[in-house]
């Protein structure tokens, strides 16, 4: 059975019986600063998140999904975006140390590596984005997922997300043309 089946087969099954168990591991490029860091009502250290699991699915069977985000750099400026921009990068060594500590949590749960999904900012400004894709693949991770504003991706930057793995790849639209370019700023067409 090959790891996407046995995912979409997990997933169903997980559903279907109300089976879900979720616990969320945070790790941080940086210490959050004192006292917190909000401004207008958003968490702007979350723009600083290195990466994230999820478990889920019943008992033994249980899957290892990552999000990493590899960076809080955009291109936009999204009127909902908790990012702060300041160009932060995941670095090669800092992914590895996220993913190592991934599987090793995973290994000592007994589940198995699931989805890896790369966020940002926008991840594919991002110097180690296909090789975290890569070692991703070779660590065991049966899908790769992308979330992108979509604005930067030509038919080379496709053809290499497909050729790394890539399987799913998720691009916000807002609405109608009109709503969409006042929360992202005119990027509709």
């Amino acid at each position: 059975e090959s790891g996407m089946a046995r995912l979409e087969r997990m997933d169903e099954a997980a559903a279907a019986a109300g089976d879900v168990r979720r616990e969320l591991i945070v790790f941080r490029l940086e210490r959050p600063r004192p006292g917190g860091d909000r401004q207008g009502g958003k968490d702007r250290s979350a723009g600083r998140q290195a990466g994230a699991t999820m478990i889920r699915g019943p008992g033994a069977g249980a899957v290892m999904d990552l999000q990493v985000h590899l960076t809080d750099a955009c291109n936009l400026r999204c009127k909902h975006c908790y990012n702060e921009n300041t160009g932060t990068f995941l670095t090669g060594e800092q992914f590895d140390h996220v993913l190592r500590e991934v599987l090793r949590y995973a290994a000592s749960l007994g589940a198995a590596p699931g989805r890896a999904t790369f966020v940002g900012g926008e991840p594919t400004l991002s110097p180690i984005l296909f090789d975290s894709m890569t070692k991703c693949l070779e660590a065991g991770f049966a899908r790769l997922a992308l979330l992108t504003n979509g604005t930067l991706l030509t038919e080379d930057h496709v053809r290499r997300l497909v050729a790394h793995g890539c399987t799913e790849a998720q691009i916000c639209i807002e609405g109608n043309r009109e709503t969409h370019n006042d929360i992202r700023g005119g990027t509709f067409d």
